[in-house]
């Protein structure tokens, strides 16, 4: 059996990447491989700072603080209110027990030189989904799969994000040389094929996000609780500020009469958060997360893979754009792409929508399942074929 190493930025505090990651070794394993994940704790200290450099002497530091900087006044606020600080904590250590437990692991590196030593282990490395081909990622050399020094060993993109709508001009050339270092090239939105065409010439498939190839019962196997909490409440799970998307949330809980259930403080500490919904929970594992949307009546959310478990497991799921679309630092075209191809693009809303417009509005669920299943037939066929495997 082949051997793989998976190289996924899963060490923020995202319940979506830290389950993307799971749900690109369990794939792999379906697709007839031995897949390992790149240990990160020794590396993400290099990783970071070769960020902080970027944006402090690339000139996008506009980028920097627009992107991270509620992240790092929460980061004050969790040292400075030692009861908010213990949640957080908390919430960390059950990430960290997840990707322990759940999650094989390669020896630890902490230079990307050693990173390549590693390699040498593996017939193949592969590099997993998200955003990781911003320019913070590429033009420092972090997620391009450089370190792979050995050409006898195939080097894959699965579905990665570019996270920008272009690449600015000054990137061209080192965007060219990292797509053409690659051997087989696939990403997640179509916006992302645009700009592989454009940038390197390469025509490349839009494969589904690894979440999305697990199915409902493979899922629920892993993560699901012993004991269903019923489903008379909404869960909301918000990582954007934006307070009318609140506010339009109480209004249809109100008019359902239903609770609201919020996991709160993702991205940012948001105080305000804290009183809005009927039931806040703040250190919830990823099972947790995973269980929330499991048992709910019906989900809201501005998550890209809040969304998609939501549709795994077939609730009625309305979703917020977190970013204008003229933002540098817009997320939005991978929700796009998504609801486009499942054909559920009335499932987003924005500040007309009316909620009497939404009330008792299903989502054809079987529908959507079989438009899943065709998007999982598809991302097989790439990856079996740059796998090798049967």
């Amino acid at each position: 059996m082949k051997n793989v190493l998976v190289y996924v930025g899963y060490k923020t505090l995202n319940y979506g990447s830290v389950l993307q990651a799971f749900a690109t070794l369990e794939m792999l394993k379906k697709a007839g491989v031995n897949p390992v994940l790149l240990n990160l704790n020794g590396l993400w200290k290099e990783i970071r700072i070769k960020k902080i450099k970027f944006y402090v002497f690339g000139g996008d530091f506009l980028f920097l603080i627009q992107s991270k900087g509620k992240m790092y006044r929460s980061k004050v606020y969790e040292k400075l209110n030692p009861a908010y600080g213990a949640l957080i904590g908390n919430r960390r250590k059950k990430f960290d027990d997840f990707i322990q437990t759940m999650c094989s692991l390669s020896d630890e590196v902490s230079t990307f030189s050693e990173a390549s030593v590693l390699s040498e282990q593996y017939e193949a490395v592969l590099l997993g989904s998200d955003q990781v081909w911003l320019p913070s990622s590429v033009v420092t050399d972090i997620y391009t799969l450089n370190f792979v020094q050995n050409e006898q060993i195939t080097k894959i993109a699965y579905a990665p994000s570019f996270g920008i709508e272009y690449i600015p001009e000054k990137y061209t050339d080192q965007y060219r040389k990292m797509l053409r270092s690659i051997d087989h090239v696939s990403v997640r939105e179509e916006s992302g094929r645009k700009i592989v065409k454009k940038t390197a010439g390469i025509d490349c498939p839009v494969v589904a996000d690894p979440v999305l190839m697990l199915d409902r019962d493979e899922w629920e196997k892993c993560l699901s609780d012993e004991e269903s909490a019923g489903r008379d409440y909404i869960f909301v799970y918000l990582i954007g500020n934006n307070k009318w998307q609140r506010e339009w949330i109480k209004q249809y809980a109100d008019r359902c009469n239903m609770e609201t259930v919020a996991l709160i403080h993702l991205d940012e500490h948001i105080s305000y958060d804290e009183s809005f919904f009927d039931k806040v929970l703040i250190d919830e594992s990823p099972a947790g997360f995973f269980n929330l949307i499991r048992n709910a009546d019906s989900v809201f959310t501005d998550s890209y893979h809040c969304m998609l478990f939501s549709l795994i497991e077939n609730k009625n799921v309305w979703c917020f754009r977190r970013f204008d679309d003229t933002r540098t630092i817009s997320t939005n075209s991978r929700l796009y792409t998504i609801l486009l191809k499942l054909k559920i693009e009335g499932r987003l809303l924005n500040r007309e929508s009316r909620v009497e417009d939404c009330l008792h509005k299903d989502i054809d669920h079987a529908d959507v399942n079989e438009r899943i299943k065709d998007l999982q037939k598809e991302s097989w066929l790439f990856l079996k074929k740059v796998l090798g495997s049967e």
